[in-house]
């Protein structure tokens, strides 16, 4: 029997969309083209970070998890590496 690869999120625990959308004002005062264009050099890849970075999530087990995935990877830079 071949082993079954399950699929998961490094963004939720779930398929929940208990996001607020920052406005376009909110995302200048932030930075948020500034923030994607250097976590992305490619050019492609920049307006699909805009938009992750301009959804914040409201749902407590959401930003639970996003923090304990956080230090997960803070602490074991080698996987950092290899994504």
């Amino acid at each position: 029997m071949e082993p079954t690869i399950r699929q998961f999120s490094l963004l939720s625990p779930n398929d929940s969309n208990a996001y607020f959308q920052l406005s376009d004002s909110t995302a200048n005062d932030l930075s948020i083209d500034f923030l994607a264009a250097h976590l992305s050099h490619e050019k492609e890849e920049q307006p699909k970070l805009r938009r992750l970075l301009m959804q914040m999530p409201v749902d407590p087990a959401i930003i639970s998890y996003r923090q304990a995935i956080y230090k997960d990877l803070k602490s074991a830079p080698e996987i950092c590496e290899k994504m």
